[in-house]
C-alpha cells in the first residue's frame, strides 16, 4: 500500500512540475507512428489474381461473361451492342448468345422490354428515354454452350 502512494505521490509532484508532459507526449507520439508504419508501408492496390481492366475497343462500356466481353455504346441512332471474345477480337456468330434487353428510366420500377435486331454479330436497338438523362440498359445473355446466364446492366446516358 505504501508503494502505491509512494508511486501516486510522485507522478502528482512530476505531473505538477511539467516534468511528465513532454516525455509522455514524445513516447505516445514516437509509439503511435512506429505501429502505423509496418501497416501502410505493405498496404498496395490491386490483387495479384485479378484480371486487368479491360478497355472498350469502340470507346463504349464494357462487362464481361464467362467466355466473352460485351460492350453497349451509345450512339444517336440508338444502342449497339458488340460481342468480343476473351482476347477481344470482335465476334461475328454470336448464334451461342441468346440475348433480350430491358430498359428502366430512373425512379421507376417498370422494366421496358427492348426489341433486338442482330446484323453481322452486333446487335442493336433504340429506347425512348422520355427526356432523362439516364437510364439502365438490362441484358439477360443465356449462353448455350456453358448453360450459363449473365444479368448485366449498364448506365446509358444518351446522346442528343
Amino acid at each position: 500500500m505504501r508503494l502505491i502512494r509512494n508511486s501516486i505521490s510522485l507522478s502528482n509532484a512530476m505531473a505538477r512540475t511539467g516534468l511528465i508532459c513532454a516525455p509522455l507526449i514524445t513516447a505516445l507520439t514516437i509509439g503511435l507512428m512506429t505501429s502505423l508504419t509496418p501497416a501502410t508501408s505493405h498496404a498496395h492496390d490491386g490483387d495479384h489474381d485479378t484480371p486487368g481492366l479491360v478497355q472498350a475497343p469502340k470507346g463504349g462500356d464494357i462487362k464481361s461473361i464467362e467466355n466473352a466481353h460485351i460492350e453497349v455504346l451509345s450512339q444517336k441512332e440508338g444502342i449497339k451492342i458488340y460481342f468480343y471474345s476473351r482476347d477481344l477480337k470482335p465476334m461475328t456468330n454470336i448464334q451461342q448468345f441468346t440475348v433480350s434487353a430491358e430498359a428502366q428510366l430512373p425512379r421507376s420500377k417498370v422494366m421496358t422490354p427492348l426489341v433486338l435486331k442482330e446484323s453481322g454479330g452486333v446487335l442493336s436497338t433504340s429506347f425512348d428515354s422520355k427526356g432523362a438523362h439516364r437510364f439502365t440498359l438490362v441484358l439477360i445473355v443465356k449462353d448455350a454452350n456453358h448453360g450459363h446466364n449473365d444479368r448485366l446492366s449498364y448506365t446509358i446516358e444518351p446522346r442528343r
